[in-house]
């Protein structure tokens, strides 16, 4: 069985045994755990070599029925050795709290239902054993004010008590190769997971600081049990789409999808399925598939982390696009490998307007957002709206609070530069709405810069007219407004992303040409280049569809163009405050969906950070991750996502975002880690709050 096999299957197929309430032993159980060692008891008897193997003492199961300890490599055996009345098939991991069923060759997830046997015995264990412990590293508590550097020295001496004593499947030499695949295969989202260390290949700390969040994403384990699942892409009515501004009409059809290989989502689905097992991963085949996709990290050369995220999270989806690419190509009779100038144009135009049909790739679910673009007309009034997908914001870092710190028109954020601006021509945004086009591709990512409202740029009577078009429209209503502590001077997410969101000014080189007064006009004079009309206008960007993850990378690196064309780089160094919750509600449009009726408040709880030290030349990256349960409400953001995803062609829901979440279960619990690479040390909030940011994951929680 293959790992991405035994994730199937362990979560999705039944077992007769989880529903006999004869097999669960509690008070058996408890007794064998307070008067023996934790040692498999056919190893301890027939020893090899005298002793006993480092595997077996990492990793025991414990029978539910008879409270037998074993291992991996006896647990057959104990299943089918005979007895009087039933056998003992199910067998609970010591470690990792998750219960296996030898008959069924299946691990059990526990179920939603209140009376499922397997979360209630798992509860009584977790709470017997009192799994929670306080964080401390050589017997006292790590201290909220050291430095980054002192943390360095102090993980010097010390070791995460969890790499001391788990020991990674992979050099189990001793337990079955069948069933090490199997537990590579499942996810466990029930309990908290310590954090572990991940080994440097070489420059590679940007990487790992990355991989340590994306571990510690939960949504990624329900991303991986529905990935890959379309098998067809099913268009049940006829509807219009814009292609390349033109209208294009598409029948009902049934397009099947083929099965093609999907190397890196399936790379990234062992390394987190070994990481939920209680191993400590390897990164290296990862790495491998996305310097495949991408050459540049070939090098082993230090690179930026929010270059490696972008290029992991394209890669993942570029797989599932070019499985619907096939599929619609097939229907149409063309293969994918033929040249689109020898297609006939209507054909290119039909394929393309299935593509978007089709809805957004299954991970958006998790990343995915959708930010509304409004733009004011200076002379007419006219409001254009555009939607525009993201799967993270970059937002600029106003280091001298709202309205002081802006970046002149010589100060570009490094993804602008010269390898910005090819990525950016090369790079198709996916963008649709109102008097918009709409253009079919892979999203690199969302708006690069943030215009800066200078207002001596516009005369007093140019102000005024736009003002009274903002009144008199209602132009870009928010669905809170702001609290004032983003406006008091101090650098804060809250004050960058009211800058991100802030009416930018349209005009001189970036004139905008108005398709109600300007375009006409434009196309009645044969107008092309200078010679076309354009008009002052505001644009503004707000959250219109909130994702369920998250992501915010602060724009700390920037270049600067000097005299004679030369350009200079710098780091805006400092801090900039962020919370542990976080209300993302003073910067959606009033519209704004995935929310339930008459909720203001839209609440993302952090659980990830990564930090960048040191200067441009030489600096090296770390990553605070939060080990926690996965909250109840999760499946709901995710479900509702979902919709907008091509996953839903195949799959229907009924799922609405109503008044289901408890107050109390916002504030989830968990206990934070420093990863260093390799090296893992518990830390409290304080330490993570005093952090200097570079990017930051959210989870929604309400």
């Amino acid at each position: 069985m293959t790992a991405e096999d035994g994730a199937t299957s362990g979560v999705l197929a039944t077992c007769e045994h989880r529903a006999k309430k004869s097999l669960f032993k509690a008070k058996e159980v408890r007794k064998k755990l307070k008067s023996c060692k934790r040692l498999c008891e056919e190893c301890e008897r027939n020893p090899k070599n005298g002793t006993i193997p480092e595997n077996v003492k990492a990793e025991v199961f414990i029978c539910v029925s008879c409270g037998c300890l074993t291992c991996a490599t006896h647990a057959k055996k104990h299943c089918e050795a005979p007895r009087t009345g039933e056998k003992h098939p199910l067998l609970l991991n010591l470690e990792s709290c998750q219960i296996r069923c030898e008959a069924c060759d299946l691990i059990l997830a526990p179920m939603d239902a209140p009376q499922d046997l397997v979360r209630l015995f798992c509860n009584e264990y977790r709470s017997f054993v009192k799994t929670k412990a306080e964080p401390k590293t050589n017997g006292k508590a790590v201290d909220a004010k050291l430095s980054p550097d002192e943390l360095e020295q102090d993980l010097k001496h010390t070791r995460s008590t969890q790499d001391s004593t788990n020991v990674p499947l992979t050099n189990s030499k001793k337990a079955d190769s069948k069933d090490l695949e199997r537990k590579r295969g499942t996810f466990s989202t029930e309990y908290m997971i310590p954090a572990k260390g991940l080994v440097n290949l070489g420059n590679t700390c940007f990487f790992n600081s990355v991989m340590q969040c994306m571990m510690h994403t939960h949504h990624l384990t329900y991303y991986f049990l529905r990935f890959g699942k379309v098998s067809s892409l099913q268009f049940r009515e006829p509807q219009t789409v814009i292609v390349n501004e033109e209208k294009v009409e598409l029948e009902p059809a049934t397009i099947s999808v083929p099965s093609e290989a999907t190397p890196l989502n399936s790379v990234l689905r062992g390394f987190i399925a070994e990481f939920h097992c209680g191993a400590t991963p390897s990164p290296g085949p990862v790495f491998s598939q996305i310097s495949c996709k991408t050459p540049r990290f070939k090098g082993y050369q230090q690179q930026d982390a929010h270059e490696l995220l972008r290029y992991l999270l394209d890669g993942l989806r570029s797989e599932e696009l070019e499985r619907y690419k096939s599929g619609i190509s097939s229907y149409f009779g063309v293969s994918p490998k033929v040249n689109k100038k020898l297609i006939d144009p209507e054909t290119v135009k039909l394929a393309k307007g299935y593509l978007q049909a089709a809805g957004r790739p299954l991970l958006d679910m998790v990343f995915g957002g959708t930010l509304l673009q409004t733009i004011l007309c200076s002379e007419c009034g006219h409001v254009s709206e555009r939607h525009e997908q993201f799967l993270d914001l970059s937002i600029p870092v106003t280091l001298n609070g709202f309205g002081r710190f802006r970046p002149s028109r010589s100060a570009v954020p490094i993804t602008e530069g010269r390898k910005g601006k090819k990525r950016s021509r090369q790079g198709k945004r996916i963008m649709s709405g109102k008097n918009g086009d709409i253009r079919e591709g892979d999203m690199v990512g969302v708006r690069e810069a943030c215009g800066v409202y200078d207002d001596d740029r516009y005369s007093d009577d140019e102000i005024d007219r736009l003002a009274a078009g903002v009144n008199r429209l209602d132009f870009t209503k928010v669905l809170v407004c702001p609290p004032e502590e983003y406006t008091d001077g101090v650098c804060s997410i809250g004050s960058c992303l009211l800058e991100f969101t802030a009416p930018e000014q349209l005009e001189g080189l970036n004139a905008y040409e108005c398709e109600k007064c300007c375009v006409p006009r434009n196309k009645k004079m044969k107008a092309i280049g200078s010679q076309k009309k354009r008009v002052c206008a505001l644009k503004r960007y707000l959250i219109y569809e909130p994702p369920a993850v998250l992501t915010l990378h602060l724009k700390r690196f920037q270049q600067l163009e000097g005299m004679c064309g030369k350009t200079s780089t710098r780091k805006l160094s400092g801090h900039v405050s962020f919370p542990m919750m976080f209300d993302m509600a003073p910067f959606c449009c009033r519209n704004v969906e995935r929310l339930a009726p008459g909720e203001k408040r839209l609440l993302y709880s952090l659980y990830g950070v990564v930090v960048h030290s040191g200067s441009l030349s030489g600096g090296h990256y770390v990553a605070y991750v939060k080990s926690r349960h996965r909250l109840k409400q999760a499946h709901v953001f995710l479900e509702f996502a979902r919709t907008t995803c091509a996953d839903k062609l195949s799959y229907q829901n009924g799922t609405t975002i109503d008044d289901f979440c408890d107050e109390s279960d916002l504030h989830n619990e968990g206990q934070w880690y420093y990863c260093s690479d390799s090296q893992v040390l518990a830390v409290n909030e304080n330490r993570v709050l005093s952090a200097e940011a570079y990017i930051l994951f959210y989870e929604r929680v309400l």
